[in-house]
This record gives C-alpha cells, sequence and structure tokens, in this order.
C-alpha cells in the first residue's frame, strides 16, 4: 500500500506558482478588451477560455486538494494588489476551494467532474465584475478620472442590473468552453494514454483501487510471496478478488496520481521486499 502524504509538498507548490502564473499573464491580456466598453460583459466568457488552455494543463499536475484552492486566493490577492477591490480575493477563494472540491470528487481524474470544476473555478472572475453591480455608484465613480465620462457611461449602459446573474451563467459557459478547447488543445499530451497494461503472470487480484501518489493501480498476488503492481493507470479494468491470467488486459495507461506524464509505473515484491523486475520479467 502507498504510505504518501497527501499533504501538499515543494513540487506541488512549485506547479502552483508556475500555472497560476501563466494563467494570470494571460488572464490579464484578456482583460485589456475591456478598454473598449461593449467587451466589458464579454471578459467572462473570453478569459475563462483563453486560460482553458493553461488551467487543463496545470490539471495534469494537480493531484491534491489545496491546489486549485491557493490558485483562486493567488489570483484574488494579485488583482486586490493590482487595485481591483477586495471583492475578487472573496471570490478568489470561494470559488477556488469549490472547484477543488469538485475536481477530489472525480479524483483529479473524472473528466466530468474536471469539466464542472473548471466551469465553477472561473466563476472567481465575478469578483471583478461584481463591483460594477453591488458597489456601481463608488466604482463607476472612481473610473471617472482615469477614462472619462463618456466611457462611463458607455459601461454603465451596458451592464444593466439585470445583466449580473446572466454574467455569471455566461463566465461558467466560458469555463466549459476553456476546459473543451483546452482538452481539445492537449490531446496530443495524451496521446499514449489508453495503452493497454498486461498482467505480468497468473494470479489473484489483491488491490485494485486509487490513491493521490500511485493514482489507480493493481497489485497481484502471484503466489509464493510474488506480487506485482501496476500504477498510474487511467482506467482499472479488473477489481479486487479476480483472477487473472498472464497476458490479460488489467487496465489502460495513463498518468494518474504522482505522475508527470503518460507511464506505466511496474514493480515486483517478493516476501515483502521489492526486487528487480528483470529477474522476473524474462521468466
Amino acid at each position: 500500500m502507498e504510505a504518501r502524504s497527501n499533504k501538499l509538498q515543494a513540487k506541488d507548490l512549485i506547479n502552483v506558482g508556475i500555472f497560476t502564473a501563466i494563467y494570470f499573464v494571460i488572464f490579464f491580456a484578456g482583460m485589456m478588451l475591456g478598454y473598449i466598453p461593449i467587451f466589458i460583459p464579454l471578459l467572462g466568457l473570453v478569459c475563462p477560455i483563453l486560460c482553458g488552455i493553461p488551467f487543463m494543463l496545470y490539471l495534469t499536475k494537480v493531484k491534491k486538494f489545496g491546489m486549485v484552492s491557493l490558485t483562486g486566493i493567488i489570483l484574488g490577492l494579485l488583482n486586490l494588489v493590482m487595485g481591483s477591490g477586495v471583492l475578487v480575493l472573496i471570490f478568489g477563494i470561494i470559488f477556488g476551494v469549490l472547484g477543488d472540491v469538485i475536481l477530489r470528487a472525480g479524483k483529479y481524474q473524472s473528466w466530468k467532474c474536471t469539466l464542472l470544476g473548471n466551469g465553477v473555478f472561473s466563476l472567481w472572475i465575478m469578483g471583478y465584475v461584481s463591483r460594477m453591480f453591488l458597489t456601481r455608484d463608488t466604482f463607476f465613480a472612481s473610473l471617472v478620472s482615469s477614462y472619462g465620462q463618456e466611457y462611463v457611461d458607455a459601461l454603465m449602459s451596458y451592464t444593466p442590473g439585470w445583466m449580473y446573474p446572466v454574467l455569471f451563467v455566461v463566465t461558467f459557459i466560458g469555463g466549459i468552453l476553456g476546459a473543451l478547447l483546452g482538452k481539445a488543445v492537449l490531446k496530443k499530451h495524451f496521446e499514449k494514454a489508453g495503452d493497454a497494461i498486461y498482467a505480468a503472470y497468473d494470479g489473484d487480484v489483491v488491490i485494485a483501487t486509487f490513491s493521490s501518489s500511485a493514482g489507480n493501480y493493481i497489485m497481484i498476488n502471484h503466489g509464493g510471496g510474488l506480487y506485482t503492481r501496476y500504477l498510474h493507470a487511467s482506467k482499472l479494468l479488473v477489481s479486487a478478488g479476480t483472477h487473472v491470467t498472464k497476458g490479460q488486459k488489467i487496465a489502460l495507461m495513463g498518468t494518474t496520481g504522482d505522475s508527470d506524464g503518460v507511464h506505466l509505473h511496474f514493480d515486483v515484491r517478493y516476501n515483502g521486499s521489492y526486487v528487480s523486475p528483470w529477474n522476473y520479467l524474462s521468466k
């Protein structure tokens, strides 16, 4: 059994920092459309779509709860420091955590949870937009000196009060579309996923489950103290208690758990100790 901690490690925090920075740069570039008032209502659609590619790549590294939550918090803090107000931090915390909860419910591998999680996570952007509705008078008054009254009047006309709930829906849809775009663009990144994994010998499956470090994995008891394990599968095709034969397809290759890419981690245990697989692969 894997005994690694589910706590965030240095490697996880590095991934959080790198991908949050990439996400923020792309988000900031998309926000430049806001200089044209008519595009402001569309930012919730455009930004999540643009950020979908790096975020989907990020999710291939996310294996533990807290990483997506931290990304939401950091994005909120960055926008707060840049003068976007405290609402964006509050929304970053709320929807960062909610997105993380949804992703964890799918064990960070379910496509449905990934799709829904990205849609919900993208709602952190509404913290930026909410100022136009929740603190309307103060917000628009603060824009006059920088953008002029003509810009403010145009922006107010494009953002009537009834638009607020509509923009939540638009932003959620943007997150869904961003996830679909990210998956399509990154398809080649996962092209090896789905290759078959075969049992090395006859035996009985004693473990077929998921762990945060091993991902989807199988352990087979071959008798005489000999066990083999198959880690990071995208899908398990057998369950605990199943008798398998040598060469039987038992899983599909993937990158679940603590993995940086599609591969099979195969190891052999004899009488409780790890031994070289080369001693057995030729038999």
